[in-house]
């Protein structure tokens, strides 16, 4: 459950109200393998989706164990922040694109997201 927290707080990340005019790059899918925070072993897939509207909608998993959470976003800097939308819950973490690679900081663990879309 700890790994289920830290994964959904890394997810968290990307939110608030709307996307910047900076932030365009993010608009997309993009992938990757969740990590576990203490051994950094993958644990599932994740799939982020940036939209153009601020909204961050992250699929974690896969088929019948598929978790699917809803935030808004917004980029100040070289960070993100989001807003979750059930909990209200808000999350920061430092981020980089570098031509097709997201990197998410947080919370000590960097995660590398492939764009797919």
């Amino acid at each position: 459950m700890k790994n289920f927290s830290i994964i959904m707080s890394c997810l968290l990340l990307f939110g608030c109200s709307s996307a910047t005019e900076g932030d365009k790059q993010l608009i997309g899918t993009w992938k990757s393998v969740l990590k576990d925070s203490e051994t950094g072993m993958g644990i599932d897939e994740i799939v982020f989706v940036f939209t153009e509207d601020g909204k961050l909608i992250q699929h974690i998993g896969k088929g019948e164990m598929q978790h699917i959470v809803s935030s808004n976003y917004t980029v100040e800097g070289d960070q993100i922040i989001t807003t979750e939308e059930q909990s209200n819950e808000k999350t920061r973490g430092n981020y980089v694109v570098d031509k097709d690679t997201l990197t998410i900081s947080f919370e000590g663990l960097k995660n590398k997201f492939l764009k797919i879309d």
